[in-house]
């Protein structure tokens, strides 16, 4: 049956059935046995398989049986470096391969089997590169930085890093972004788009390479819980990124999570705001920051000049006594109500010490009819009592496309 289904299938989609070892073995034989011709995509995430599968998956790639694929996810396996290696001497004989998912694999002392391979050119139409969560290691993040420097991946548009922390030594992990800085500001991945460099130790040095404007194309800019201590120094680099109309122009989505920048990295942030470059700018999330009130007014009144048109997701969380509070919701519906975030979709305030004061500027801004289309509301953590919450649980009568209210539950809308 296996043979017959592989002669005409386009995708194969066993993600989470957990078949091990013993199921991709049988499905790798038919593979090389029978060819599948057609094969665009296979999804074999989340199976557990160790070692012997990834052998025996490789030299079936290695045949030459699945000339047209093209996505190939092996995400969350127990693989481990005996997987990396294995695929990284297949890709020559994946040449349409556009998307590889390799990430959460336990591959501790990963990177330099896959980098080696990059770098000579082993798959020349990737479009889409996975490796968060990889344990990825010092020489393998040199190998990895070399291949993405060396110009043969010319058409990489995605790549995904996060959360691949070296050990504790803060020299290591320094020189680590240091090679990532080189290969942003080499120019050789001038079609990038989106990057998740997230949950690493990356400040200074990305932040410049930004500015080089040797990535015009990025939309989608990650970094979230980038190396806590740094975080001021983060966003005004950032921010002088976008101001010095550097390689952030045509950014869709920021997410700043966890950088703890506070007010100096609000205010710059403003600035990068009233330089007009992040017009452009869809998602906003610079949660978990401790943003006091005035950094937010300064936020807020940036927005009120019109400077995020198109902003349709905004999310501030807060950090109980490190946070906004009724006034920096006050200034935030000022921003509504002047019309200015008229695309404006999801707005998430949780845990923001708002209170009365706040809590009817809100009312008032959200009955103003200014934001129409706002699909989702989140109030959670806040200072709002009962008969705070029976005045804002009737404005779902003004906002007709509202799907999601959370004031009381973090897991459930009272819509």
């Amino acid at each position: 049956m296996l043979d017959e289904i592989l002669k005409s299938t386009e995708e194969i989609d066993w993600s989470g059935r957990w078949v091990c070892d013993a199921g991709v073995e049988r499905l790798a034989k038919a593979l090389q046995s029978k060819g599948a011709p057609n094969l665009k995509k296979l999804n074999l995430a989340s199976n557990g398989m160790g070692k012997e599968g990834a052998k025996a998956l490789a030299e079936a790639l290695k045949s030459g049986s699945v000339p047209e694929l093209s996505v190939l996810d092996l995400s969350s396996n127990e693989g481990g470096g005996t997987l990396e290696k294995m695929i990284a001497e297949a890709l020559p004989l994946v040449p349409k391969l556009s998307k590889l998912v390799l990430s959460d694999n336990q591959m501790w002392g990963g990177g330099k089997h896959l980098g080696d391979a990059l770098q000579k050119s082993a798959a020349p139409n990737l479009l889409e590169l996975f490796l968060s969560k990889e344990g990825v290691d010092f020489d393998g993040c040199l190998y990895i930085a070399a291949a993405l420097k060396s110009g043969n991946l010319p058409k990489l548009t995605t790549l995904d890093l996060k959360s691949n922390n070296l050990d504790d030594n803060c020299v290591v992990k320094l020189i680590q972004a240091l090679q990532f800085a080189k290969v942003l500001q080499s120019g050789s991945l001038p079609n990038l788009v989106e990057i998740d460099l997230s949950r690493n130790y990356m400040n200074k040095p990305i932040t410049e390479a930004f500015q080089s404007g040797k990535v015009p194309n990025l939309t989608k800019l990650y970094l979230d819980h980038i190396d806590c201590r740094l975080g001021t120094e983060f966003a005004e680099g950032i921010a002088a990124a976008a101001i010095q109309g550097g390689g952030i122009l045509n950014l869709s989505e920021l997410d700043l999570v966890g950088t703890r920048f506070y007010f100096e990295g609000a205010k710059t942030l403003a600035a990068a705001m009233l330089s007009g470059n992040l017009n452009k700018l869809t998602k906003l999330d610079i949660a978990n920051n401790r943003i006091p009130a005035e950094g937010i007014i300064e936020i807020a009144e940036a927005m009120q000049a019109s400077t995020v048109p198109n902003l349709s997701v905004l999310q501030i969380w807060g950090a109980g006594y490190e946070s906004f509070g009724d006034e920096g919701a006050k200034a935030l519906m000022c921003a509504i109500q002047s019309g200015s975030l008229p695309n404006l979709l999801e707005m998430d305030f949780e845990g923001n010490e708002i209170g009365s004061e706040g809590r009817e500027a809100l009312r008032e801004a959200l009955q103003s009819g200014k934001i129409p289309n706002l699909t989702k509301i989140n109030l959670f953590g806040n200072r709002i009592d009962r008969k705070g919450i029976e005045k804002l649980a009737t404005l779902p009568q003004y906002l007709p496309r509202l799907s999601k209210f959370i004031l009381i539950d973090h897991y459930d809308s009272i819509i």
